[in-house]
């Protein structure tokens, strides 16, 4: 499962946890059964507590999916195949464009980059200048 299959699975699973809720709360106060079983039946405090709490638990369920609805538009999710330049580490998009990693993936989520250099391309490209400059000791390749 990937992507937005998995985030409408997660909406509606909750939905059904909420709606659940509200019938266990219902019953549980013995409004529901008693409303069903004698129509005529009188107001009692313990049906006045259950539509209390039934009504308590819908409005939190309208403002969790308000909340979910309000979040999920905001999440974006890279899935799928990406075709990678093998040296310069471009990403080709759909219409046969290629763009920088760092522009593609910003473009398609949320996430940021910043730029530095790992030990190993630091010792490659200025050797004893990047084990100075930072301390590092040189890796042992094998």
């Amino acid at each position: 499962m990937i992507g937005r299959q998995l985030l409408n699975r997660v909406f509606w699973i909750e939905a059904i946890c909420f709606g659940l809720l509200i019938v266990f709360i219902s019953v549980d106060d013995e409004y529901l059964l008693p409303k069903l079983i004698t129509p005529a039946s009188h107001w009692t405090t313990t049906t006045i507590a259950g539509l209390l709490d039934s009504f308590g638990v819908g409005m939190l369920f309208l403002l969790a999916i308000f909340i979910q609805v309000k979040y999920v538009n905001k999440i974006k999710i890279l899935e799928g195949m990406l075709s990678v330049c093998a040296n310069c580490k471009k990403i080709r998009d759909g219409e046969n464009h290629w763009h920088p990693i760092e522009d593609y993936i910003q473009q398609r989520s949320n996430a940021d980059f910043s730029h530095t250099i790992c030990p190993d391309c630091g010792i490659k490209l200025y050797g004893d200048l990047y084990l100075r400059a930072t301390g590092a000791k040189p890796s042992k390749e094998p």
